[in-house]
């Protein structure tokens, strides 16, 4: 009987270290992809609002087009959006922009083999003036660089979120 006892001991430990712990994790993963992806909705209906149709179809466009999937389309494009908005663009403004950001990651991404979602954010911390994420995909952005395009186009004196939307 105790020979009986320890083996079904050390099976049940067994299985709980191999089978109920990794389910258990696999669980609370699923609990937080589901929020996160509540939290990424959230943010692409108050970044896209008005647009919310538009923005749709952009994600549809992404993920067709460039095999980029629905949930990373509408979180990067949620997170650039939510970005562009804060610098006083309009939703529309956010929609465009943030729809070329990410056409840009996807292509960027599939030739420099680096995941999509790394792609998008390096591009989009550029739109913050932070551009050495782009070194290493071979682009170097300079200020004199961006002030000469703004001159081009006429737009070297303007100010505040109307001189953060240029650049």
């Amino acid at each position: 009987i105790q020979a009986v006892a320890k083996s079904s001991k050390e099976v049940g430990e067994k299985l709980s270290k191999n089978l109920t712990v990794p389910i258990v994790a696999l669980g609370v993963a699923a609990v937080a992809m589901a929020a996160d992806a509540e939290v990424a909705m959230k943010k692409f209906a108050k970044a896209f609002e008005g647009s919310t149709d538009e923005a749709a179809a952009g994600v549809e466009l992404l993920n067709k087009s460039f095999g980029v999937a629905e949930s990373s389309a509408i979180s990067a494009m949620a997170f650039t959006g939510d970005l562009l908005k804060g610098f006083g663009a309009t939703g529309e403004q956010a929609l465009a922009t943030s729809l070329e950001v990410q056409k840009l990651a996807a292509a960027l991404s599939a030739s420099d083999g680096i995941a999509f979602e790394e792609a998008s954010m390096r591009v989009t911390k550029a739109l913050t003036g932070e551009t050495d994420g782009l070194k290493d995909l071979g682009f170097v952005i300079r200020q004199t660089d961006i002030d000469q395009q703004l001159m081009l186009k006429g737009q070297q004196n303007l100010t505040g979120s109307a001189q953060t939307m240029a650049k």
